[in-house]
């Protein structure tokens, strides 16, 4: 995929976002999915709270319409799945009641993902997973944006 692509703007707008709670010590790692994290056993307890993104393939929403000759304008809706992790003993509860409030604060501060977006929606997984001293949760952000017929 290419840098410039309006998929990897937005991405590159959301681990932005993120990184926030990083800098504000609530979370220590904030990344894209990658090869060496397969799940929480994967990671060092010192990097703990983490997120991970995993950023979805945009599906087509509408045909907005024609902008120049040849060129269509199409609405699409990019899913990026937000993953929370943690570990902890006790007080999971309250920690992941924490660090969702952190997480939904700083994604729906800027829905327009500044100025990349028409919209966007953030919707957590009803359940955590809890796999003692582990606790994953997450859901599901999803941005509505324009782009051209042919790049995403």
């Amino acid at each position: 995929m290419a840098e410039t692509s309006k998929r990897e703007q937005i991405v590159a707008a959301v681990l932005a976002e993120l990184e926030e709670l990083r800098y504000a010590g609530i979370f220590k790692l904030v990344t894209r999915d990658s090869p060496e994290i397969a799940g929480p056993e994967g990671m060092a307890s010192l990097q703990y709270p983490a997120i991970v993104l995993v950023p979805g393939l945009p599906q087509p929403a509408a045909d907005s319409g024609h902008r120049g000759p040849g060129k269509r304008v199409m609405l699409s809706r990019l899913r990026i799945q937000v993953l929370v992790m943690d570990h902890a003993n006790t007080g999971m509860d309250a920690r992941v009641s924490n660090l969702a409030d952190e997480v939904w604060r700083v994604l729906l501060a800027d829905q327009l993902k500044g100025g990349l977006a028409v919209g966007s929606s953030f919707l957590f997984d009803e359940f955590p997973k809890i796999e003692r001293p582990y606790v994953i949760f997450g859901g599901a952000l999803t941005v509505t944006y324009q782009h051209t017929e042919g790049g995403i």
